[in-house]
């Protein structure tokens, strides 16, 4: 009798668990088997026509293999900002799944997704390494003729250099004032540096497991890179291996991916790229992160600052500008820089 009713118990569980999936298990593997196919398909064309990925890229290929080898949890702490809701969603989208996914049936399309990159990245390794020898026989080193062959871009998109992008793209805010000089030094270098991680490869040739890549470089990039004498006179993959050298913070990492999101945004609205590989890839910082932010000036730190600016006890403020800046924005709220730019006088108080 005991036995019988655990038995009826597991049957309901599961007829309970067959009704909150509404997509069945086998429509979603052949999903995510076309979606990986066609990366696939893509990723072997590339190498077929550029040759075979070494140093960075090959290093961060084999590195994002590393991190779907982890448990689902982990690697979807590591890789998305919202527990995979994006890369579900970004999924159903270019699959054509139009209807609500249950939560059920969305944690397995999460599962199955990890298998698929899984799998993707092992044959695209292992792609790769087939051109590290010569083969003379017949048909060697030739694509599968049984993938899918390459789809032609769309009309609609411009596949022109990377170089020539950034220049639109620069130029354009430029014209339009949109950022302070400030900012647009950062975007400037932020796609210079990009475009040495990637070769320069043209923004619709780009796809998510580049991004992979370039996240691993950004997590390993030398702090102060171009000032630091260890590293100021050092290209990209020799800058790298410099041992012991403090790494950019989390916080600076996201800034990148944020200019690097900004740059695809545009490239989509102007026909430069299919989509934003950049959307939602940003680095998920813990409160704890946050705790090399600059902390805020005490009341007593306030009251010491107020009485240097004003009565000046050790010469400290030699010039107006050392001293009218400061208190402006004490009481303001604003900040210095944006005192001084939008100050008449070219930065000269009186």
């Amino acid at each position: 009798m005991q036995l019988s009713r655990v038995l009826v118990y597991a049957g309901q569980s599961a007829l309970l668990s067959a009704s909150v999936q509404n997509m069945r298990y086998d429509e979603i593997r052949q999903h995510v088997r076309e979606h990986f196919n066609g990366l696939l398909s893509k990723f072997q064309d590339r190498v077929s026509i550029d040759g075979p990925l070494v140093g960075l890229r090959l290093d961060g290929l084999k590195t994002t293999q590393k991190l779907a080898d982890e448990p689902l949890d982990d690697y979807l702490t590591m890789t998305t900002t919202d527990g995979g809701e994006a890369l579900v969603s970004a999924f159903c989208e270019r699959c054509g799944i139009t209807d609500e996914l249950q939560p059920m049936t969305r944690m397995l399309v999460l599962q199955e997704l990890q298998k698929g990159y899984k799998s993707f990245l092992k044959e695209a390794i292992d792609f790769n390494a087939s051109f590290e020898g010569f083969d003379t026989k017949p048909g060697a080193n030739v694509r599968p003729a049984s993938l899918p062959a390459k789809v032609a871009p769309s009309s609609a998109i411009t596949v022109i250099p990377y170089e020539e992008a950034v220049r639109r793209y620069m130029n354009e805010g430029k014209h339009a004032q949109s950022w302070a000089p400030k900012t647009t030094g950062e975007k400037q270098d932020a796609l210079d540096l990009l475009g040495e991680i990637t070769g320069n490869t043209s923004t619709v040739e780009l796809t998510k497991v580049d991004v992979g890549n370039i996240k691993d470089v950004l997590m390993r990039m030398p702090k102060n890179r171009k000032k630091n004498p260890a590293t100021r006179n050092l290209d990209l993959v020799d800058m790298l291996k410099v041992p012991d050298a403090p790494v950019i913070s989390p916080t600076t990492v996201n800034g990148y991916l944020s200019n690097f999101q900004s740059f695809f945004d545009w490239a989509v609205k102007n026909g430069c790229a299919t989509e934003n590989i950049f959307s939602g890839v940003r680095l998920k910082q813990s409160a704890r992160a946050s705790t090399n932010a600059r902390k805020a000036f005490s009341d007593d730190d306030l009251q010491k600052i107020f009485l240097h600016l004003t009565d000046n006890p050790d010469g400290l403020v030699r010039k107006d500008d050392m001293k009218w800046p400061t208190l402006i924005a004490m009481f303001s709220g604003a900040r210095v820089r944006c005192i001084f730019c939008q100050c008449p006088l070219c930065g000269s108080f009186h």
